[in-house]
């Protein structure tokens, strides 16, 4: 149990970090426009990836991380 969790906290603190490192492109349109408009863009991308469904948030780790997943079609 302990190493799912593990796991799973990996994938999100990954997913923030990837996020953070490039929000113009990694964001979608609307969240960024928050982002730009906040002071403190980390409360955007925080708030984003905490409302993430855990489909959603392994679909978005694969795309980014898996070398075989994923397609510039796939939808966002």
């Amino acid at each position: 149990m302990q190493q799912s969790q593990f796991k799973g906290q990996s994938m999100v603190v990954s997913v923030f970090e990837a996020l953070q490192s490039d929000p113009k492109r990694l964001l979608p349109t609307d969240t960024f426009k928050k982002y730009e408009a906040e002071g403190d863009g980390l409360r955007v991308i925080c708030d984003f990836v905490a409302g993430m469904t855990d489909a959603y948030l392994l679909k978005t780790y694969e795309r980014l991380f898996a070398p075989r997943l994923g397609s510039v079609f796939d939808k966002l």
